[in-house]
């Protein structure tokens, strides 16, 4: 699979960072082997192992 992430940062001041992200931009459907491995392809409980669809986050650090 392969995930598309968006990042930036704006230093506001020498002391305040901020920082934003949207990941999964293209919502794709993935899960990891580990998590997966010894279900059957046809299992109905292969979706509760998937990894999240599109989401974001916004973050500020302040620094003394």
């Amino acid at each position: 699979f392969t995930v598309l992430d968006a990042t930036a940062f704006v230093r506001v001041a020498e002391l305040l960072t901020i920082r934003a992200g949207v990941f999964n931009i293209t919502d794709a459907k993935y899960a990891y082997w580990s998590d997966v491995r010894g279900l059957d392809a046809t299992s109905t409980v292969t979706d509760a192992y998937t990894r999240p669809g599109r989401n974001a986050s916004v973050s500020a650090s302040f620094r003394f």
